[in-house]
């Protein structure tokens, strides 16, 4: 009979995901499944950062002592780290750093591993998180690309910046702040001419050229011209891209990979789509959620809205009820509230590692 229990427990606590985590005006947190129960609550912990690889990080107190920690989805306690900074888990690694007292560069980083190990000390000048196994790093002696076991496996001059790979390819800097692009090899595949670091998704990256953005694709080669305000990063093949306003606000339109326009400028705020659908705030009409054809899904009156997510279908949404008066939780695909957190000053959504408002 035991043994049937912990069975339905330990299916129980797979099929029902985390959803939220969200501090009340007591300062209890609260971690809440995908039901809407809350299945732990904490009272050390000071400060919330992030989630990300089943991991939260968050700042604990300790003996009348703040101490970096993470936590497992449960909410309980998998490790504390002793430095003075601990950044969210990237491909099974985390970016750990100390104070230093160069005022040049002020910290010290390395790396440690999902257990909490050290696996790079903190020696390095500069150092950004891993993507597709490699994490950029500098001091005086070296810079370039280490593995996940601290060894070099590019190595760049030592005038050169390096940023994150996405999709074989990584943007590196010069002297002049000036961005090209590298293979996995190191080999300089597009010369130093944009103003900002490119990161690729579906094939395409935006670029930024004299103050303008256009398309480029992981040759470098141009897709589309250098012409707008923005763009946004590619999803199943549709981005928003944006002008400016007389008040230098982006004003967004739906976009395919051509630069066709699929709607007007008419979006002040976007997200980019998920589960076919987008929570995007247009510039007289308010918060709604738009199709992938740029139809009109579901308008709402709120303050906030965010995307659907995980296979509960659920998205945050404040939503105005009276004269200044809101009703903050998740809603269903009919627009109807089914969570409702009625106390809270802090809310993060564990689906989407973002900040609820």
């Amino acid at each position: 009979m035991l043994k049937i229990l912990i069975i339905i427990l330990n299916l129980y606590a797979f099929s029902i995901s985390p959803l939220c985590v969200y501090q009340d005006s007591k300062g209890v947190w609260n971690f809440m499944d995908s039901n809407g129960e809350i299945f732990k609550t904490r009272t050390d912990i000071s400060n919330y950062y992030g989630y990300r690889e089943g991991m939260h990080r968050v700042k604990l107190i300790d003996d009348n002592q703040e101490t970096w920690a993470y936590l497992n989805e449960n909410g309980e306690v998998l490790f504390k780290v002793k430095y003075d900074v601990a950044k969210d888990f990237y491909e099974g690694m985390a970016l750990v750093a100390n104070e230093s007292r160069n005022p040049d560069f002020p910290r010290t980083y390395g790396f440690i591993n999902k257990y909490g190990k050290e696996i790079v000390p903190p020696k390095y000048k500069d150092a950004i998180v891993f993507q597709e196994g490699l994490a950029y790093v500098m001091n005086d002696k070296e810079r370039g690309y280490i593995n996940k076991t601290g060894q070099f496996e590019i190595k760049l001059a030592d005038t050169i910046v390096g940023y994150r790979f996405s999709e074989g390819v990584a943007s590196v800097s010069d002297p002049k702040f000036k961005h090209g692009l590298i293979d996995r090899k190191g080999n300089l595949i597009s010369e130093f001419i944009y103003d900002e670091p490119s990161y690729f998704s579906e094939g395409k990256s935006k670029a930024n050229y004299k103050g303008l953005v256009g398309l480029i694709d992981t040759t470098g080669n141009i897709i589309l011209p250098f012409k707008y305000f923005e763009i946004k990063e590619f999803k199943n093949g549709l981005s928003f891209a944006s002008v400016s306003s007389r008040s230098m606000n982006h004003v967004w339109a739906l976009i395919d990979p051509a630069g066709n326009f699929l709607s007007e400028h008419e979006y002040s705020f976007v997200n980019n789509f998920n589960q076919g659908l987008a929570a995007v705030k247009h510039i007289k009409d308010g918060w709604k959620f738009i199709t992938e054809d740029n139809q009109q899904y579901l308008e709402l009156n709120c303050r906030f809205l965010n995307n659907f997510a995980g296979e509960e279908e659920l998205a945050w949404a404040s939503k105005l009820i009276d004269y200044d008066y809101y009703v903050s939780g998740f809603i269903d695909k009919t627009g109807e509230h089914v969570i409702v957190i009625e106390d809270y000053i802090f809310a993060y959504d564990l689906r989407l590692n973002q900040r609820l408002y």
